[in-house]
């Protein structure tokens, strides 16, 4: 029995640790696209997380659904009354040659404020494409090309956290990837969101994602704070856990005994 709860407290430490420093990296790095800002140019919006289209809304590159049932298209297996994280960003590292046709790949560079900002600043397209014709203002050397990331994170029906990406299909459109397993065991994912209305950098509005009503700005937002809710798959651990009321940011879950 001893050897049973140690292997359980081992599984949620372990699982808990990379589910929160995955999340934790993919926060910070969100809005990052290389050499370009994407409110310095004119950029079409989209709020929806399981929208496919080239409307991309790389001018709010976190979005989140809040504890909504499964029934939009990219997420119809989430597990009832968790949040969903959708994040956009680009690598760190670059692209030497766009090639992989089953990835998408975003060349920028800096925005000009001498000429006009329609000018050919950024290109988002799969590998293979023609259309990396980006050049700097400098030397005209091609831009930066680096990969481009649209994933979404949340809770399968089957208390599994998965990660699903944009990709492209052999037709060359955008599609959802099968979800990638991430850890057992999540009985609950809650986000909370910070928004800036006073323009000072500094959070002061919260809100818990999208309700629908009304739809935040995500423009402003600043900070986002997540929790996550985990249970040991080994049943002396699992038993203890479930006799406790916990608090999960502004939920507080009573667990059936």
């Amino acid at each position: 029995k001893s050897i049973n709860t140690l292997r359980g407290h081992s599984e949620l430490h372990e699982n808990g640790h990379f589910l929160s420093s995955t999340l934790s990296k993919e926060i910070r790095y969100a809005g990052y696209f290389g050499q370009f800002s994407p409110t310095e140019a004119p950029i079409s919006s989209d709020v929806e997380v399981c929208s496919k289209g080239s409307n991309v809304g790389l001018d709010h590159p976190i979005v989140g659904k809040y504890a909504s049932t499964g029934t939009d298209s990219c997420y119809q297996d989430k597990l009832t009354g968790t949040d969903v994280l959708a994040v956009r960003r680009a690598d760190f590292d670059l692209t030497a040659t766009p090639i992989d046709t089953t990835k998408y790949y975003l060349q920028s560079r800096f925005i000009d404020p001498s000429l006009d900002i329609s000018e050919l600043n950024y290109v988002l397209d799969v590998g293979g494409s023609s259309a990396f014709i980006v050049t700097n203002w400098i030397n005209n050397s091609g831009a930066d090309i680096r990969q481009f990331h649209r994933k979404i994170y949340y809770v399968r029906d089957d208390n599994v956290f998965v990660e699903k990406e944009i990709i492209a299909d052999p037709s060359g459109l955008p599609t959802w990837s099968d979800a990638k397993p991430m850890a057992n065991g999540v009985e609950n994912f809650q986000v909370r969101y910070g928004f800036d209305t006073t323009d000072d950098d500094v959070a002061n509005v919260f809100k818990d994602g999208n309700t629908g009503s009304p739809e935040p700005d995500w423009t402003t937002l600043v900070s986002v704070e997540f929790t996550l809710l985990m249970q040991a798959r080994e049943t002396a651990v699992a038993n203890r856990l479930y006799q406790k009321t916990i608090q999960v940011l502004n939920l507080r879950l009573r667990q059936p005994d």
